[in-house]
């Protein structure tokens, strides 16, 4: 009896067995790696989720501008609290500028439609 792994044979497969189906892919959560479900970010993450620089989103939260919490030696983000962050950030116009619009336009020169 040989024991010696290197010498040994390998048993050949029976050609009538099927072989085994390869295993199904599991369907990825977001094409760009953000799992829209977690409610808590990495700085990389985060940074993707508001569409900026990574180092745009470390020197904002260095300066206290956007919220976020150290977690060991990173940054981390609550996703209602980016959300609400933006919420704030959100410019609606007032009544008095949207008044003033029809203005500018009557301001126009003739002829000069576009």
């Amino acid at each position: 009896m040989n024991l010696n792994r290197a010498t040994a044979k390998k048993p050949k497969r029976d050609p009538l067995r099927p072989r085994r189906a390869p295993e199904p892919e599991a369907p990825e959560a977001e094409p760009s790696g953000i799992d829209r479900e977690r409610d808590v970010m990495t700085l990389r993450e985060a940074a993707e989720y508001l569409n900026c620089h990574t180092s745009t989103l470390y020197r904002m939260v260095n300066q206290g501008s956007i919220p976020g919490f150290r977690l060991g030696g990173g940054w981390r983000f609550r996703r209602t609290d980016l959300d609400e962050w933006i919420a704030s950030l959100t410019v609606v116009p007032s009544a008095k500028a949207m008044e003033s619009k029809p203005a500018l336009e009557k301001a126009k020169p003739q002829g000069a439609e576009g």
